[in-house]
């Protein structure tokens, strides 16, 4: 208590006894010296001296509040906060319940809108207690406020205009994003969307949306077809990631029959994020992620295709069938070339999508002889090479850095395409006429090679977990290592020799013979490092080997067995 002169101050206005300390009690103006009874009596002066409703909404200075229980009278929040017009009418622009009545005499111009008279949503519901949200008209309380007929959390909670609140009563409230009438001031709020129109709560996660079609249009979310049967909303795993390093490693696991070779965990991880920096957010899911062939086609614009991957010299080959959009539909010549991922049939005058562009990732791409990954464009994309692009041997054999490989494959050559031709290896600008010391044996190799001797290389590949990570637009790190490699090895002049010739080697100079060792399981077997028991043209066995064909089986089979264990070093 305070004291007043020689009064004490008590709470309530009942309690003083004389007129100083009566109009001196706090809030200052809640009481006042009612001199019309006999010696004088305080009284409560303020709105909650209103017992009654009518008696209440007779004060302009005062609102009847009917969320506090039981209701009671309190200061009109318009009112008693804004005097000035200019103040008042802010208020209202920002969305709250003000509006200046200039035909109001004194200075509690500023009231909280009739409710009869306001035709937006926001700032009717901003104008509660005083006012309710009804089937798109502003009602006084007397009518059934939005929500309230929610009576249990699970209906309360499905309408993303509401939210259930234990504290209150009815339980089922407008939730705080319901009167946010901007779309500006809507995304600012902490689980708040914008539907075009509203601002709605955000629904509980991904896992709110039922169906496939607000999934999708919620960018946060993915509609799953692949893991879960049936379809469920999950998390996007794409969204989150800004460059297209990250964005084009997000890989998850294939479900069966895909089934990955041992020693290759890795095998049935699909890459499911492609980035396109002409989209905002550049990340986005791939179309037609489907894992099974029925969903898959009733999808408009996906088609299934059945592919068999093979492992060289490991495990039996393993049937990966795949949905993959439908490309390539152009009706003009024009427009199809002007795809990346089509090719013009000539012969049926049709759009068709081209060889290479089939393959899903690098992996595949980089195993036909006819292409190769191309990571300077965004997204990475499987793209024929120079020698790949030509299609008849006819075509092939008019370029003089190609040859044509049986059954149906244009391919890039060495300087070995002109053995034994002195004068067409002299006249290719890229190639040297190389002979011994002798002057004698005679051969064609690459000029940058010409003045080496015979090397004998063998690779020690890292095949530990760290290897599975993004490596530059490589969305694995080991298989970008691998097809760096195969890329290298199909430049480089090698002796022809296969793997069987060993030390009885008759290389003429400058050639190369290679062996691929990998390395990170504790203890590994020889057949855990490398192919083994392999036919001549197949691999390498882990010995050196001047054969193109051995050379290439071995880098398929190390990314078929990528190890994908911790390094032990002993």
């Amino acid at each position: 208590d305070d004291v007043y002169g020689s009064q004490v101050l008590t709470s309530g206005c009942g309690g003083a006894t004389n007129q100083g300390a009566c109009e001196a009690q706090l809030p200052i103006g809640s009481c006042k010296w009612d001199i019309s009874q006999k010696d004088g009596v305080c009284v409560d002066w303020g709105c909650h001296s209103y017992p009654t409703e009518p008696t209440c909404e007779a004060d302009l200075g005062c609102d009847w509040d009917t969320r506090k229980r039981p209701a009671e009278c309190v200061d009109n929040y318009c009112a008693v906060t804004h005097v000035e017009e200019q103040d008042c009418n802010a208020d209202r622009t920002t969305g709250g319940p003000c509006h200046w009545n200039s035909q109001i005499a004194g200075d509690k111009k500023c009231q909280t809108l009739v409710c009869s008279d306001v035709t937006e949503k926001c700032r009717c519901l901003a104008a509660s207690p005083k006012c309710a949200w009804e089937s798109g008209r502003c009602l006084d309380p007397s009518s059934k406020p939005l929500c309230s007929g929610n009576g249990d959390e699970g209906s309360c909670m499905a309408d993303s205009a509401c939210f259930w609140d234990t504290s209150k009563t009815p339980l089922c409230q407008v939730s705080e994003c319901y009167v946010l009438c901007t779309q500006t001031t809507c995304l600012a709020r902490a689980g708040c969307a914008w539907d075009g129109s509203d601002c709605r709560r955000e629904p509980a996660g991904c896992a709110g949306h039922t169906d496939a079609s607000s999934c999708r249009s919620d960018s946060k979310c993915l509609w799953n077809v692949m893991w879960a049967t049936p379809s469920t909303c999950v998390e996007n795993p794409c969204r989150t990631h800004t460059n297209e390093q990250a964005c084009v490693a997000v890989a998850v696991e294939m479900p069966a029959p895909c089934s990955p070779p041992a020693g290759n965990p890795d095998y049935c991880f699909l890459n499911v994020c492609e980035f396109d920096v002409m989209r905002a957010p550049a990340c986005n899911p791939k179309a037609c992620l489907h894992t099974k062939e029925g969903t898959c086609l009733q999808e408009s614009g996906c088609k299934w295709v059945p592919l068999t991957t093979p492992a060289p010299a490991g495990p039996p080959s393993t049937l990966v069938d795949y949905c993959t959009q439908e490309k390539c539909q152009h009706v003009t010549m024009q427009q199809c070339e002007n795809d990346p991922f089509c090719v013009w049939n000539d012969p049926l005058s049709k759009c068709e999508e081209g060889r290479c562009q089939k393959h899903l990732g690098e992996l595949r791409c980089d195993q036909d002889r006819a292409c190769h990954w191309d990571v300077t464009s965004s997204p990475s994309i499987c793209l024929p090479t120079e020698c790949g692009a030509l299609t008849s041997q006819g075509s092939c054999a008019g370029n003089t850095k190609c040859a044509w490989q049986q059954p149906d494959v244009c391919v890039l050559t060495g300087c070995d395409k002109h053995s034994g031709k002195k004068c067409d290896c002299v006249q290719d600008p890229a190639c040297t006429w190389v002979v011994d010391k002798t002057g004698a044996n005679g051969h064609c190799s690459k000029t940058t090679f010409s003045t080496c001797p015979d090397l004998d290389v063998a690779f020690v590949l890292d095949g530990s977990g760290s290897m599975s990570r993004s490596f530059g637009n490589h969305p694995h790190g080991f298989y970008g290592l691998m097809e760096t490699l195969r890329d290298w090895v199909r430049t480089l002049p090698l002796t022809g020799e296969d793997h069987t010739v060993g030390a009885s080697s008759s290389a003429k100079g400058g050639g190369f013979r290679l062996t691929f060792i990998q390395f990170s399981k504790a203890e590994a077997k020889p057949s855990e490092d490398h192919p083994t028991n392999c036919a001549v043209g197949q691999c390498t066995d882990g010995l050196l080997s001047g054969d193109i064909n051995e050379l290439m089986g071995d880098i398929d089979w190390h990314e078929a067995n990528y190890q994908s264990q911790w390094t032990y070093i002993h």
